[in-house]
């Protein structure tokens, strides 16, 4: 049994980190066209400049939204950062109930054109990061737990007369 615990710690301890993190961000906005929300996935940290948005998930009013390929709706590049105004021109697009929208940055200002190329103004935009555990984290605390229960269990209990 010991052995099998010594392997289980080596292999634990072997873990390397994960190549790339994700990043991931809860969004909300409000505008002519419904109230929006959901999460981005970044490819890479966004606090260090224009990081890819990977993945989108979420509603517009009460459609599911699916992010858009770059270059496929209105000169989009998907990227996002974490400072205001948090795109650039190119914006993030994505289709909601058949319909294709981008969000993108106008002078300073978030906007949300889609349908007939109108744009509405977006009142408030709310970008929050979300904390991710890495794999290797997930597999110290299992790994931790289980060594705690191992050594209550081999624990010698005072036998009293």
């Amino acid at each position: 049994m010991l052995k099998k615990l010594a392997f289980v710690a080596a292999l634990a301890l072997s873990t390397a980190p994960a190549a790339a993190a994700n990043f991931i961000y809860d969004f909300s906005f409000n505008s002519g066209f419904g109230a929006g929300s959901g999460q981005f996935t970044l490819s890479s940290d966004p606090t260090a400049g224009l990081a890819t948005v990977t993945g989108l998930s979420g509603t517009l009013g009460v459609d599911a939204i699916a992010l858009l390929a770059p270059g496929t709706y209105a000169g989009n590049d998907n990227l996002f950062k974490a400072a205001s105004p948090h795109f650039n021109f190119g914006g993030v697009s994505f289709s909601a109930g058949g319909l294709n929208y981008n969000l993108y940055n106008r002078g300073g200002a978030i906007q949300l054109c889609g349908r007939t190329s109108s744009c509405q103004l977006t009142a408030t935009s709310a970008f929050v990061t979300s904390a991710v555990p890495e794999p290797a984290t997930w597999a110290m605390m299992i790994f931790g737990f289980g060594l705690a229960g191992f050594s209550l269990r081999r624990r010698q209990r005072v036998a009293y007369a």
